[in-house]
């Protein structure tokens, strides 16, 4: 049975698809094999794989009917697939979203440091838990904070963070880092992995170190929201 994550968030320019290429690449690094599922009108995962340089391990999907048919019929033909899937969601809340919330796993809230990127995040939360409801099932919901300095920790951020956790929310850490390498994996149409190693060597190994970090405390809030939900 396919593993359904959804990269959410009712804006645009959060780190929605940067995160999913990020994902997608440390599930092939493992071994596994990854469809993503372009619903966004802009189609930059469509584009990202257009320069025909991702492994065989992945495959890209156009889903950017609005009608949501393209969705449902590629989600219905991976349900018994043993793949995962990444659903990469429009900067706004559409039916798309709607349906693929509903569909998902887990739920993966991606946002910046900033009062506007906080307040969608918790629109997102409370999408997935009325989505939660009409699915009579909980469905975990992550948030990442991404594109975020690794040195400089600005006061107006701090404020953010107190207002975001005064809220009762959490979030993982490690976030999202700003690096390079994360860029040149749509300029090159690559894998994180699959980029040149010979120059900037050490700058390249930190956004692997953080992107690993990053996935797998995804994983770990995912199973703890899981666990809490069937305890409580």
């Amino acid at each position: 049975m396919a593993t359904v994550w959804t990269l959410a968030s009712t804006k645009g320019g959060c780190g929605k698809t940067t995160l999913t290429a990020i994902i997608a690449g440390e599930i092939v690094r493992n071994g596994g094999t990854v469809v993503l599922i372009d619903t966004d009108k802009n189609t930059p995962l469509m584009r990202w794989a257009a320069k025909n340089r991702l492994p065989d391990a992945v495959t890209v999907l156009d889903a950017t009917d609005k009608s949501g048919r393209e969705l449902t019929d590629a989600l219905q033909r991976l349900k018994d697939s043993r793949s995962f899937v990444l659903i990469d969601t429009e900067g706004t809340r559409n039916m798309l979203t709607g349906l693929a919330v509903q569909q998902s796993s887990v739920v993966v809230i991606p946002m910046k440091w900033s009062e506007l990127d906080v307040a969608e995040a918790l629109k997102i939360q409370d999408f997935v838990a009325v989505a939660s409801q009409a699915r009579g099932r909980p469905i975990p919901s992550v948030i990442v904070p991404s594109q975020v300095d690794a040195v400089i920790e600005s006061k107006a951020q701090r404020a953010v963070k107190k207002a975001l956790a005064d809220t009762g929310a959490t979030w993982i850490d490690p976030p999202v880092l700003t690096k390079s390498p994360y860029v040149a994996m749509f300029t090159e149409g690559r894998l994180l992995h699959d980029l040149d190693t010979t120059t900037n060597s050490q700058v390249l190994q930190n956004a692997k170190d953080n992107a690993h970090a990053v996935v797998k405390a995804i994983g770990k809030a995912a199973v703890e929201f899981a666990h809490a939900s069937a305890t409580g």
